[in-house]
């Protein structure tokens, strides 16, 4: 098993897609390699201490896969793919961070009008729009 200790909101959810969100847990469990049965967050908080995540199967964990969440239920179901499925996004991601890949590609395109970005000094993405509107 990975797990990671956290006192904060957790939401392994996130651990999917192309681009995935915190993908510290799934990276672990790539290093690792063979035999991880559950990865997971140990939620320490006063009132309400559980864990949150993926597990191989059901009642390895009390709670997990949460009833009431299709998606990690679903991975149950496939685990030796969810694992397989990370190493190509993590590998895939490394590869093109060697390579110097940094397009102006934001995951919420809408973050820059809804939101404060501490990073607005470093960012492209008026360029980017700039680029689009001389089309």
């Amino acid at each position: 098993m990975v797990i990671d200790y956290k006192t904060g909101a957790v939401n392994p959810s996130q651990w999917f897609g192309e681009r995935p969100e915190e993908p510290q847990l799934p990276l672990y469990s790539m290093v690792e390699g063979e035999g991880i049965c559950a990865v997971l967050f140990g939620q320490l908080k006063a009132a309400d201490m559980k864990f949150s995540g993926v597990v191989e199967q059901e009642d390895l964990i009390p709670g997990l896969p949460p009833a009431r969440n299709s998606q990690l239920k679903e991975i149950t179901e496939h685990w030796p793919q969810v694992l397989d499925d990370w190493q190509q996004t993590i590998n895939q991601l490394a590869e093109d961070f060697r390579k110097g890949k940094a397009d102006v590609d934001p995951k919420k395109p809408d973050t820059c009008q809804t939101s404060y970005c501490e990073l607005s000094g470093l960012c492209r993405i008026d360029e980017m729009m700039a680029g689009h509107s001389d089309d």
